[in-house]
């Protein structure tokens, strides 16, 4: 069948495919949203579905476009029309990749009759619904605010063949369960996960020395002679939790604020609720929770003290009808004691030293210690160790970080190979979102160059300014951040994205000498997007099947040595392993085609565009000189190079011409010894102890396991580098920089890009950091425009 017939037919059953779902989509009353995934996964099940039958009936070439034979090489499969679906995605950026699911089998169907449309009406469907799908496509995935981080979260897994061990896989709970699972018949490496699992929450916890520190500043913002925001309560009891701050150790609990925290809760409920009642704010959230409760999706009370859904602990408890009354409380400057409430109430849920302690031993005794419940069986020496450990009452969350990496060696080098191919895990990769997005879907109307010239204004502008800004966001619209209450949020990941956050959370990091821990996490990202070994062996692969191999359908002609030698190349590629191949078929080209070329009519279309060049070429066929460097001189001119095509194609040899067109794509890609000497740059700056300025604090065994298998380095080379930098980060930078006067130029500079982008980012302890910031410096410049009056 002609490529034209074959190409017709696939398009018309991607329309029904499109239609089918459509009508689905609408008839279980999808959203745009949900429509437009299961539009995308039939699509991509259509593909999977007819892949290797377009493969087998490949027998004509695509003419290469202009714009692809200086492109990229995932531009170059696009143009070859030889990509399938799972190469593409190979090649493409994250953000454009389509999610692909496993093929499925499909079940058998009963005919449905369809309306018969005639071939232009067709042809028309066809290309509006798939214009439609690809701008719903970029708008979901194009956001100009946030860098790609490839170095943090999951990307979409194309070929499940070519999954490379990450700890995503640990810190995941559902793969972590299947893993367990499928260990569970394996001595201690079920014991071991769980091992691993419960260190990492024990160093993900907030340290004491954070508890601490938040105690102090409860007492220093709201109770201490100088508090910015004090609350009112009997000299008393004041006196009381002062003697308790000034003891050496400090405030050990929260139990001291309850009193201060009850009378704060009597004085809203008695004061400021009633008011509360009689505001707008209030029918506004009446209105929302109503609307909700008509759709389904009403917010349920975790208050038992009353029926009432708009009570004050009603309101109180619930996140939703919560943030109209912070909203309120900042319009009428009351916001003291329901910051104190919400605060103590944080704290209560912090760990304390003793509680720190108490977790540390209970991993020792219920994995390390002789006879444990789930005895993981490590070396001697590292039993013998903690044991050690213990007796000098030496035990705490840092003590686990080194056998934490043993394990995590022992999972990648035993258990990984085998469950990677595992159906589940499979299955579990290619059908479930892989990392969650941790802000708002909103993305502000603006493309990468106004990004660009909102951070050149922000250069610009006076922090006094920007801080107004901040100042400026009207307290209802607060109140109304749909859905801001289901989001957990990792604030980190915000920070790091976020390209406006991203530099002032940098900026804050270097006050503190620190900033080159997210430099890292930059540079690690551009090592990341290089071309690695995995890359070049997928590609040699795939050009040897396509064009060399026996049963190739492009075949090009050589020697059966000349082909063993490249397979041979395979698995170790350089830039340089087609070469022969490449001298071969240029010889032919010279042979066989070049001089008939020059001779034909096609040629001759040339004349008037490049006449000197023609002149030169007929020159050399007269005298019967024609060599390489005349075939040098079309294979470099783009239009020479698409006119000699179009004649190659009338003597079916184009394939000739395709291969050394993404031979050389190939060659430009970065050679394996590139991807080391940047991996060895980015250790040595920031890893190596020996060689960098201030290295970054990893653990001692991932240090040396790093060092030592720089030669081998790969896209995963980092990974667990950047976990642990993530961890330091997100518990103890991410909170003080929400404390920092630099927050609240990050809002502000939200603002001068986008209000209501602002409003949406201020979700979970971003929001709370914004009311503790605001209430203070509200009260200031309205103290300063009242003394500026009188």
């Amino acid at each position: 069948m002609g490529s034209g017939a074959s190409s017709a037919m696939h398009d018309e059953a991607a329309f029904h495919v499109v239609h089918d779902a459509y009508l689905k989509g609408l008839e279980s009353n999808l959203d745009d949203h949900d429509l437009f995934d299961l539009i995308k996964a039939k699509l991509i099940q259509h593909e999977h579905h007819d892949e290797d039958s377009h493969e087998e009936h490949h027998d004509y070439v695509h003419e290469l476009p202009i714009a692809s034979r200086n492109s990229s090489r995932s531009m170059g499969l696009l143009s070859t029309g030889a990509a399938t679906p799972k190469e593409l995605g190979a090649t493409m950026p994250a953000e454009c990749r389509l999610h692909t699911p496993p093929p499925a089998a499909k079940p058998a169907q009963a005919v449905v009759p369809r309306v018969v449309l005639s071939e232009t009406e067709l042809s028309s469907a066809i290309h509006d619904e798939r214009r439609r799908l690809h701008t719903m496509k970029s708008a979901h995935l194009h956001d100009p605010t946030k860098f790609r981080r490839a170095s943090i979260v999951q990307e979409s897994v194309i070929d499940s063949a070519f999954v490379e061990f990450s700890t995503d896989v640990l810190l995941d709970p559902v793969t972590l369960k299947m893993m367990t699972e499928f260990c569970s018949s394996i001595p201690h490496a079920a014991e071991r996960l769980m091992f691993w699992a419960d260190v990492q929450h024990l160093r993900t916890l907030p340290s004491a020395q954070y508890t601490d520190k938040m105690l102090r500043k409860i007492y220093e913002k709201f109770l201490s002679p100088h508090a910015a925001t004090p609350i009112c309560v009997p000299t008393d009891m004041i006196r009381g939790i002062q003697d308790e701050f000034d003891r050496p150790g400090g405030i050990q609990s929260a139990g001291v604020y309850l009193e201060a925290q009850a009378l704060c809760l009597k004085d809203l409920e008695k004061d400021v609720f009633p008011r509360f009642e009689k505001h707008k704010l209030f029918d506004k959230m009446k209105a929302l929770c109503e609307a909700r409760s008509e759709t389904g999706h009403a917010t349920e009370s975790t208050n038992p003290r009353s029926d009432n859904p708009y009570s004050f602990h009603a309101v109180l408890t619930d996140d939703t009808k919560l943030r109209f009354l912070k909203s309120y409380c900042v319009e009428n400057m009351t916001l003291e004691n329901l910051l104190f409430h919400m605060e103590v109430e944080e704290a209560k849920r912090l760990p304390n030293q003793s509680y720190v302690h108490a977790s540390a031993r209970k991993v020792y005794e219920t994995y390390l210690k002789p006879n444990a419940k789930k005895f993981v069986a490590l070396p001697p020496h590292i039993h013998e160790a903690f044991a050690a450990k213990v007796d000098a009452d030496q035990l705490d969350s840092v003590a686990f970080t080194d056998v934490q990496y043993f394990v995590l060696d022992y999972v990648r080098t035993e258990l990984w190979h085998d469950f990677s191919v595992y159906p589940p895990y499979v299955a579990r990769i290619h059908e479930s979102a892989l990392t969650p997005r941790h802000w708002d879907n909103y993305v502000p109307n603006v493309s990468a160059a106004d990004m660009t010239a909102v951070l050149a204004k922000l250069d610009k502008m006076d922090p006094a300014d920007i801080l107004a800004k901040a100042l400026t966001l009207p307290m209802d619209q607060l109140a109304n951040v749909a859905l801001a209450h289901k989001i957990h949020r990792d604030t980190l990941l915000l920070l790091l994205h976020d390209k406006i956050a991203h530099r002032i959370f940098k900026k804050f990091l270097a006050s503190r000498m620190k900033d080159h821990f997210v430099v890292f996490v930059d540079e690690v990202d551009e090592f990341i997007n290089l071309p690695g070994i995995e890359f070049m062996q997928h590609t040699a692969k795939k050009l040897f099947k396509k064009y060399l191999s026996e049963h190739a359908k492009l075949q090009v002609d050589m020697s059966t040595k000349m082909r063993q030698d490249i397979q041979a190349k395979l698995n170790t590629p350089s830039i340089d392993m087609f070469k022969s191949a490449i001298v071969k078929v240029k010889t032919g080209l010279l042979q066989d085609s070049l001089v008939r070329y020059l001779k034909s009519p096609i040629h001759s279309e040339m004349k008037q565009e490049f006449p000197d060049l023609v002149r030169n070429l007929m020159s050399a066929v007269d005298k019967g000189k024609v060599d390489l460097p005349q075939l040098e001189s079309i294979l470099s001119n783009p239009t020479y190079l698409t006119n000699f095509r179009k004649y190659l194609k009338t003597q079916h040899a184009a394939e000739n011409l395709i291969f050394l067109e993404e031979v050389e794509e190939f060659r430009r890609l970065p050679s394996y010894e590139i991807v080391v000497r940047s991996a060895k740059k980015i250790l040595d700056k920031y890893i190596n102890i020996n060689t960098a300025r201030s290295p970054i604090p990893i653990a001692a065994h991932l240090h040396d396991d790093m060092v030592e298998n720089v030669d081998k380095a790969g896209k995963r080379y980092f990974s667990d580098a950047i976990q642990d930098v993530v961890s330091i980060l997100r518990t103890t930078e991410v909170h003080d920089f929400l404390e920092s006067p630099l927050f609240m130029q990050l809002i502000g500079s939200w603002v001068v890009l986008d209000e209501t982008y602002a409003i949406r980012q201020l979700i979970g302890e971003v929001e709370l950091a914004y009311f503790k910031h605001v209430v203070p410096l509200t009260k200031s410049v309205r103290q300063g425009q009242s003394g500026a009056a009188s």
